[in-house]
């Protein structure tokens, strides 16, 4: 899964706290990447993703489901797999924003192979190149469409370990993230020490 599949989630599975740019480098910092050796690249899969001028906002600000939906295929696109599996991808979404989402994922196919996972044919079937129907997993029908673009090879993909400087980043990061948190954990981490000592001054 790691090397070959990129998934696209139904209910998004974004971290609300993050900003929009933060989201996407999450993954590659867990592939071991760099901070300074991915920042164009998350830039450049935002604007991919027409979500540029929100690159600094949180994605728990983010006005509708259409936008954190191109957060999270821009999340997918950043592992660089050659398969992207989208899960219900318009699930949550108004039918306007589902165009626009299978328009976007329409155009990523042509350079990945794309497959969608849904109870609505009718959203797709302008964009299917194949359609397999199953019920209680076994196979009904496969049907080619139309053909398919020719999907080029990736390039091999180098994946590492996240780095012990990408484990502190993040850990700070998740620290501070949410101010209010962060004081709550150390306020009852000061009552905890402060009544320890004092049962030990008490005993002596």
């Amino acid at each position: 899964r790691r090397k070959y599949i990129g998934n696209i989630f139904q209910n998004f599975n974004l971290i609300n706290s993050y900003t929009v740019y933060q989201n996407v480098e999450l993954v590659l910092l867990l592939n071991g990447n760099q901070k300074n050796e991915i920042k164009q690249k998350v830039l450049d899969l935002i604007k991919k993703v027409d979500l540029y001028k929100f690159r600094n906002t949180k994605v728990s600000k983010l006005s509708g489901g259409q936008k954190q939906q191109r957060v999270a295929i821009a999340r997918a696109l950043a592992k660089d797999t050659p398969i992207i599996i989208a899960d219900e991808p318009t699930g949550n979404l108004d039918s306007r924003s589902a165009k626009g989402i299978m328009k976007l994922l329409s155009e990523i196919s042509k350079y990945k192979l794309v497959i969608i996972v849904t109870h609505n044919y009718d959203q797709v079937e302008e964009y299917a190149t194949r359609k397999i129907t199953m019920h209680d997993g076994k196979v009904l029908e496969d049907k080619k469409i139309k053909d398919a673009n020719p999907v080029p090879e990736n390039s091999k993909i180098d994946y590492k370990n996240i780095t012990f400087l990408n484990k502190l980043r993040l850990a700070l990061r998740n620290t501070f993230n949410i101010i209010p948190k962060f004081i709550l954990i150390f306020l009852i981490y000061l009552f905890m020490t402060v009544s320890v000592i004092s049962e030990y001054a008490e005993e002596e």
